[in-house]
Protein backbone atom coordinates (compact mmCIF):
# COMPACT_ATOMS: atom_id res chain seq x y z
CA UNK A 1 0.00 0.00 0.00
CA UNK A 2 1.67 2.97 -1.09
CA UNK A 3 -0.76 6.05 -1.44
CA UNK A 4 -2.02 8.24 1.19
CA UNK A 5 -5.61 8.02 -0.44
CA UNK A 6 -5.39 4.24 0.18
CA UNK A 7 -4.43 4.39 3.87
CA UNK A 8 -6.60 7.07 4.49
CA UNK A 9 -9.25 5.25 2.94
CA UNK A 10 -9.08 2.02 5.46
CA UNK A 11 -8.21 4.17 8.63
CA UNK A 12 -11.68 5.83 8.02
CA UNK A 13 -12.94 2.55 7.42
CA UNK A 14 -11.68 1.54 10.93
CA UNK A 15 -12.29 4.89 12.72
CA UNK A 16 -15.49 6.11 13.76
CA UNK A 17 -14.60 9.08 15.53
CA UNK A 18 -13.63 11.27 12.35
CA UNK A 19 -16.71 13.93 11.24
CA UNK A 20 -18.35 13.38 7.76
CA UNK A 21 -16.66 16.11 6.57
CA UNK A 22 -13.05 14.79 6.93
CA UNK A 23 -13.76 10.90 5.70
CA UNK A 24 -12.39 9.19 2.78
CA UNK A 25 -15.88 8.78 1.34
CA UNK A 26 -17.12 11.75 1.34
CA UNK A 27 -14.31 13.50 -0.59
CA UNK A 28 -13.98 10.78 -3.07
CA UNK A 29 -18.37 11.19 -3.72
CA UNK A 30 -17.50 15.07 -4.14
CA UNK A 31 -15.00 15.22 -6.31
CA UNK A 32 -13.49 11.98 -7.43
CA UNK A 33 -9.87 11.98 -7.66
CA UNK A 34 -9.22 15.79 -7.46
CA UNK A 35 -8.30 15.92 -4.15
CA UNK A 36 -5.15 14.63 -1.79
CA UNK A 37 -4.69 13.71 1.98
CA UNK A 38 -1.85 14.90 4.23
CA UNK A 39 -1.11 11.81 6.69
CA UNK A 40 0.93 12.08 9.51
CA UNK A 41 2.35 8.38 10.46
CA UNK A 42 3.77 7.09 13.80
CA UNK A 43 4.60 3.70 12.42
CA UNK A 44 1.73 2.43 11.18
CA UNK A 45 -0.61 4.63 13.53
CA UNK A 46 -1.68 7.71 12.00
CA UNK A 47 -1.88 10.45 14.04
CA UNK A 48 -2.96 13.46 12.06
CA UNK A 49 -4.75 13.88 8.82
CA UNK A 50 -5.55 16.95 6.40
CA UNK A 51 -7.32 16.14 3.52
CA UNK A 52 -7.73 18.91 0.96
CA UNK A 53 -8.58 20.01 -2.29
CA UNK A 54 -5.72 22.35 -4.53
CA UNK A 55 -7.56 24.11 -7.10
CA UNK A 56 -5.57 26.91 -9.64
CA UNK A 57 -7.44 30.21 -10.15
CA UNK A 58 -5.09 32.42 -12.54
CA UNK A 59 -1.98 30.78 -12.38
CA UNK A 60 -2.06 30.82 -8.60
CA UNK A 61 -2.41 27.60 -7.02
CA UNK A 62 -5.06 27.93 -3.33
CA UNK A 63 -6.39 25.57 -0.85
CA UNK A 64 -9.46 27.00 0.19
CA UNK A 65 -12.67 25.77 2.03
CA UNK A 66 -15.21 24.22 -0.12
CA UNK A 67 -19.29 23.86 -0.48
CA UNK A 68 -20.72 21.45 1.63
CA UNK A 69 -18.03 21.62 4.34
CA UNK A 70 -18.51 23.88 7.01
CA UNK A 71 -15.67 22.92 8.18
CA UNK A 72 -11.99 21.21 6.77
CA UNK A 73 -7.98 21.08 7.85
CA UNK A 74 -6.34 18.82 10.50
CA UNK A 75 -7.98 16.27 12.39
CA UNK A 76 -5.90 15.07 14.86
CA UNK A 77 -6.08 11.56 16.53
CA UNK A 78 -5.48 11.39 19.97
CA UNK A 79 -3.44 8.31 21.44
CA UNK A 80 -5.95 6.57 23.80
CA UNK A 81 -5.17 8.06 27.55
CA UNK A 82 -3.35 10.51 26.68
CA UNK A 83 -2.42 13.24 29.44
CA UNK A 84 -2.85 16.73 29.28
CA UNK A 85 0.35 17.69 29.95
CA UNK A 86 1.22 15.44 26.54
CA UNK A 87 -1.30 16.99 24.42
CA UNK A 88 -0.52 20.36 23.31
CA UNK A 89 3.62 19.04 22.68
CA UNK A 90 1.50 16.28 20.62
CA UNK A 91 -0.56 18.93 18.81
CA UNK A 92 2.38 21.10 18.20
CA UNK A 93 4.27 18.06 16.55
CA UNK A 94 1.42 16.68 14.36
CA UNK A 95 0.08 19.99 13.12
CA UNK A 96 3.61 20.91 12.18
CA UNK A 97 4.69 17.82 10.20
CA UNK A 98 1.13 18.03 8.11
CA UNK A 99 2.13 21.74 7.43
CA UNK A 100 5.54 20.88 6.63
CA UNK A 101 3.71 18.76 4.11
CA UNK A 102 1.51 21.23 2.38
CA UNK A 103 2.08 21.70 -1.13
CA UNK A 104 3.13 25.54 -2.14
CA UNK A 105 0.24 27.72 -2.93
CA UNK A 106 -0.23 31.26 -3.44
CA UNK A 107 -3.34 30.93 -1.08
CA UNK A 108 -4.94 29.53 1.80
CA UNK A 109 -7.50 29.25 3.74
CA UNK A 110 -9.53 26.76 6.34
CA UNK A 111 -12.65 26.47 9.07
CA UNK A 112 -10.73 23.75 11.29
CA UNK A 113 -13.19 21.99 13.30
CA UNK A 114 -14.66 23.33 16.50
CA UNK A 115 -12.29 21.24 18.16
CA UNK A 116 -9.31 22.32 16.74
CA UNK A 117 -7.79 24.93 19.23
CA UNK A 118 -4.28 24.78 19.02
CA UNK A 119 -3.13 27.41 16.10
CA UNK A 120 0.02 28.07 17.23
CA UNK A 121 2.29 26.11 15.33
CA UNK A 122 0.43 28.07 11.92
CA UNK A 123 1.28 31.16 13.24
CA UNK A 124 4.63 29.98 13.86
CA UNK A 125 4.97 29.17 10.45
CA UNK A 126 3.75 32.77 9.37
CA UNK A 127 -0.19 31.57 8.98
CA UNK A 128 -2.44 34.68 9.75
CA UNK A 129 -5.83 33.45 11.84
CA UNK A 130 -9.18 35.14 12.21
CA UNK A 131 -11.48 33.61 15.14
CA UNK A 132 -14.77 32.34 14.41
CA UNK A 133 -17.09 30.96 17.21
CA UNK A 134 -19.23 28.18 17.34
CA UNK A 135 -21.42 27.30 19.95
CA UNK A 136 -22.03 23.32 20.03
CA UNK A 137 -25.38 21.96 22.09
CA UNK A 138 -23.79 18.31 23.35
CA UNK A 139 -27.08 17.01 24.87
CA UNK A 140 -30.31 17.83 22.35
CA UNK A 141 -32.19 14.51 23.59
CA UNK A 142 -34.86 17.04 25.28
CA UNK A 143 -35.36 20.02 23.53
CA UNK A 144 -37.74 21.57 25.76
CA UNK A 145 -34.73 21.70 28.41
CA UNK A 146 -31.85 23.21 25.35
CA UNK A 147 -34.56 25.78 24.84
CA UNK A 148 -35.12 27.11 28.09
CA UNK A 149 -31.29 27.26 28.69
CA UNK A 150 -31.36 29.99 25.84
CA UNK A 151 -31.47 33.68 26.73
CA UNK A 152 -35.32 35.45 27.43
CA UNK A 153 -34.21 37.41 23.89
CA UNK A 154 -33.32 34.46 22.06
CA UNK A 155 -36.24 32.41 23.06
CA UNK A 156 -38.33 35.11 22.14
CA UNK A 157 -36.69 35.42 18.40
CA UNK A 158 -37.43 31.93 18.35
CA UNK A 159 -40.78 32.09 18.86
CA UNK A 160 -41.38 35.20 16.40
CA UNK A 161 -39.47 33.26 13.67
CA UNK A 162 -41.63 29.98 14.26
CA UNK A 163 -44.95 32.83 13.62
Amino acid sequence: MNSNKEKYEIWCEGNNSIPLFYRYAYYQTLFGDNWDVILDCRGENIVGVMPFVLRSKFGFKKINPELLFPYQGIWINYPDNQKNATKISFEKEVITNIINQLPKVAFFNQQFHPSFTNWLPLYWKDYRQTTRYTYIIKDISNLDVVFNDFKDKTRNSIKKAEQ
